[in-house]
């Protein structure tokens, strides 16, 4: 019979860092999931919003900045040992371009997202990926 110190059910982003964490510590973890689990439907962004105007309740309050930046570290050093480097930290704001072309603020972001350095371009370039459902030009909605 096979066992673990630790169980996670999901393969989620929360999911996965749970269980990457637990086995960073020695621990022999089973995830459990149904399917593919949702990272695919993710940005890869990460958000927080501002711990100052939390109530006391809140889990983020709870947990508390140190513990939350040691996670966001976590997360950081993981991601660049696969070759996934993320920039931010949960006390600022980066912009990152949405999927419908309009700027969004997150706090740590993979190294491609970043859009930080868009707003001093004077030119940025489009591509369309023809045959892909999120890239159809305007006239290729057809209203029925």
């Amino acid at each position: 019979m096979k066992t673990s110190n630790v169980i996670v059910i999901g393969s989620g982003l929360a999911g996965l860092m749970a269980a990457s964490v637990a086995a960073s510590r020695k621990q022999k973890v089973t995830v459990l999931t149904y399917g593919s689990g949702s990272l695919p439907l993710t940005s890869g962004a990460i958000d927080f919003g501002s711990f100052e105007n939390l109530l006391v309740h809140h889990p983020y309050k709870k947990i508390g900045s140190k513990n939350i930046d040691a996670a966001a570290k976590f997360l950081c050093d993981i991601a660049a040992q696969a070759n996934f480097p993320y920039v931010g930290k949960p006390s600022s704001q980066i912009p990152i371009v949405t999927a419908v072309g309009t700027l969004k603020y997150s706090v740590l972001v993979p190294e491609s997202m970043n859009a930080g350095n868009l707003a001093n371009k004077k030119k940025i370039f489009v591509v369309e990926i023809k045959g892909l459902k999120d890239f159809l030009r305007r006239n290729d909605c057809r209203q029925s």
